[in-house]
This record gives structure tokens, sequence and C-alpha cells, in this order.
């Protein structure tokens, strides 16, 4: 509704902003060209100084990118969608930021993993970028990721041949969310 009041009243702010949200929406649900498109919208309609439109509309730009195999070019985006959440100082956003950036990067090296290709540098890297968001999280008290990350760590330890842990990590999630109700 926010876009399509935005459209009517011509308040390109609010469209850019909910058409920004739409777009990560849209990239969750598989929809990738209607993502892509709505972040291009999004980054073309919004003020240089738009912080919040800009910063997830980067984030769906280098989800998109990274789903098309480009990690170059979703680094990119991903640096200016943090930068973008740090003027603003959207701490939350910065999290998410680094969440994706580690869950694109674990998801990667897992299929690397399969086939026996994962190098040392590239699993060092991913164990620091969970690393960053688990003690961003700690540090902030942000608890909206927790069990995420938590799912992370577990895949972390199956990339990295640690059965039990991994095992431990799942069992640990699973209690969790029966506990909390899901």
């Amino acid at each position: 509704r926010a876009y399509a009041i935005g459209v009517g009243i011509g308040d390109a702010k609010l469209k850019c902003l909910s058409g920004a949200w739409i777009a990560m929406c849209e990239y969750q649900l598989g929809n990738i060209p209607k993502a892509a498109g709505l972040a291009r919208e999004a980054l073309l309609g919004s003020d240089p100084d738009d912080h919040a439109s800009r910063s997830r509309a980067h984030l769906v730009a280098a989800d998109c990118l990274n789903t098309a195999g480009d990690q170059q070019g979703a680094a990119h985006h991903y640096g200016i969608a943090r930068a973008h959440a740090v003027s603003m100082g959207d701490i939350t956003m910065q999290s998410t930021i680094l969440y994706n950036i580690a869950a694109d990067s674990l998801s990667r090296i897992s299929l690397l993993s399969a086939a026996g290709h994962v190098a040392a540098d590239e699993l060092r890297r991913v164990e620091l970028e969970i690393g960053s968001v688990t003690n961003l999280d700690i540090g902030a008290g942000i608890e909206s990721l927790r069990s995420s990350i938590a799912i992370l760590h577990a895949q972390l330890d199956v990339v990295r041949g640690r059965w039990r842990e991994a095992v431990d990590q799942y069992d640990q999630c699973l209690d969790a969310a029966c506990g909390a109700g899901h």
C-alpha cells in the first residue's frame, strides 16, 4: 500500500523506500528479476542521502548479483549498502547486511565443500564473516537474527566436517524453536 500511495501522490521517497522493502520480499520469495527491477527503481529514484532506501536497495542488488554468481559485483553493493546503513546509524540494517554476506559466502563454500574444493583461506574468511555478525549482534543486543546465526554456525561445522558439533548446534536450534512455539 505504501508503494501505491507513494506512486499516487508523487512521493518519491515513500515510493523508493517501500519499493526497496518490496524488493527484499521479492528476493526472499525467489523472484529475482522483480527484486532486481524494484531495487534498480529505488536506486534511480532516490536521493543520494536517502540512506534507508539506498541501503535496502543496494542489499537487494548485492543479493541478486550473488545469486547470479557475481561475487565481485555483490561485494561492491554490500559495501555501499553498509555505508548507507552506517550513515543513518541503523545497526539492525548493518547486522542484516553482515548476515547476508556471511550466509551467501557460506552457501557458496558449502557447494564447493560438497565437491571437495574449499580452500583454507576461503573457509577462514567465512569464519570471520560469521564471527562479525555474531559479535555485532551480541555487542548491540540484537536478537532478531539469533536463531539464523546459530544455523550459520551449524552449517559451518558441516563444511568443516565437524559432524558431532553440527548435529549438536542443529539440535539446539530445534530445541530453541520448539521452546519458542515455532
